[in-house]
């Protein structure tokens, strides 16, 4: 009986470490890069709304465009959206980094005229 016991107490000592909980972001830090870019000819502008820590931002650019925001917290909401005149493709990502490790794609699209992106922060 004595052994049962024991082994109970292990199995419910080892559920309760290997849990996981949200807390373990608590100290995390993430960071936001968009990346946009135009195709067409002859060379137009695009205007680039994208979400900040401080709000919307506009932006007007002509072939590329790449900004990087952050901290955020987990549970921003990442959003990008461009346009520009007929005729031209534009191609948007939205990248997340957490703490110190690399960026990594988490939204990607290419549309003529217009563009949106949205995504998650989902570490």
């Amino acid at each position: 009986m004595k052994r049962l016991v024991s082994l109970f107490m292990i199995m419910v000592g080892l559920c309760l470490v290997s849990c996981s909980s949200d807390s373990d972001d608590a100290g995390s830090r993430y960071y936001v890069k968009y990346s946009v870019s135009i195709k067409s000819y002859p060379i137009r502008k695009m205007t680039i709304k994208c979400e900040t820590p401080e709000g919307e931002k506009t932006i007007s650019a002509s072939t590329e465009w790449e900004a990087t925001y952050g901290p955020v917290s987990k549970s921003f909401k990442p959003k990008l959206n461009c346009s520009a005149a007929e005729y031209a493709t534009i191609t948007g990502r939205i990248y997340i980094s957490k703490d110190k490790e690399p960026f990594t794609i988490k939204a990607e699209n290419s549309k003529q005229s217009n563009l949106t992106l949205t995504c998650n922060i989902d570490f």
